[in-house]
């Protein structure tokens, strides 16, 4: 579970619910509101977990917009740009998928 808390006040305000194992990395888009990866659609968050999926969510609707089953390694870092998410692995693999 990823919980989502203000940052100027410390209080709770969401709590992400989707991936069954530990998550390992986490990804803001860069503008810390959306990233474009449909027409109409923006996400403002991607996650990687030990259960072998990367999601992207709409934090303010508490949403899952997409989910992809990744690699066999663990993702360690997460980086998303305008149009791609780009994930660093324990095997030192280096993965880009496009929004």
């Amino acid at each position: 579970m990823i919980r989502v808390w203000r940052a100027d006040s410390g209080v709770l305000v969401g709590q992400l619910k989707a991936h069954s194992e530990r998550v390992d990395a986490l990804a803001l888009s860069q503008d810390g509101k959306t990233v474009r990866f449909e027409v109409g659609r923006d996400a403002q968050l991607v996650s990687a977990a030990s259960d072998k999926t990367l999601l992207v969510w709409d934090v303010e609707k508490e949403y899952e917009l997409r989910k992809k089953c990744v690699a066999n390694d663990t993702c360690l870092s997460l980086l998303v740009t305008s149009s791609n998410v780009i994930g660093g692995y324990s095997s030192g693999s280096i993965r880009i998928w496009s929004l």
